[in-house]
Parts: C-alpha cells; structure tokens; sequence
C-alpha cells in the first residue's frame, strides 16, 4: 500500500525509490513491535534498502538465466558425460574416483 501511495503522490513514476520507502515503512512496523527506536531505525533501514536493490536489479538476478531455466526444470541428459576437468582430477586423485 505504501509503494502504491508512493507512485500516487510522485504522479505514477514506478522507481526505486518508492520500493526504498515502501520497505522502510514495513521494516518500521516489524521493528516497533521490541519498542526500541534503534531496532525500529535499524529495520527500517535494512529493509528499505533490501527493497529497493530488489526493485534494481529486476526479475533476473542471476548471471545465466538459461542455465538457471535448465536447473530449475529439472531438465537431465538421458546419460551422464563426465567433463574433462573432471576425469583429470579423478586420474591425478585415483583413491576418489568412485565417489
């Protein structure tokens, strides 16, 4: 709702800085439930900049988004194919090769 009230008041300009206060507000009401100002000051600090480097860096926070996509799919190769570096650690380290 803060965020919303955010982009209303500065005339519909979706940014950072509405995520930054809109976090800063939450972070204020989880913080004032210990009653002290400095957790309050410090929750709302924390998470209004947690929220706002969410809201920066977008919905791809990854580096390989493909690779992530390939992960999360579940997606395996009918047979396993041991990478090079692999083989060549097991032939230097031949106690470990069945691991």
């Amino acid at each position: 709702a803060t965020e919303c009230a955010m982009e209303a008041a500065r005339n519909e300009k979706r940014d950072a800085w509405n995520s930054l206060v809109a976090g800063m507000a939450g972070g204020g009401i989880v913080g004032s439930i210990t009653g002290r100002p400095q957790v309050v000051a410090a929750t709302a600090i924390g998470m209004g900049i947690l929220m706002a480097s969410v809201d920066l860096t977008g919905a791809t926070t990854v580096y390989d988004e493909k690779e992530n996509a390939f992960k999360r799919n579940a997606i395996l190769p009918e047979t396993h194919v041991e990478s090079p570096t692999l083989a060549e650690l097991k032939g230097k380290f031949p106690f470990c090769k069945d691991l």
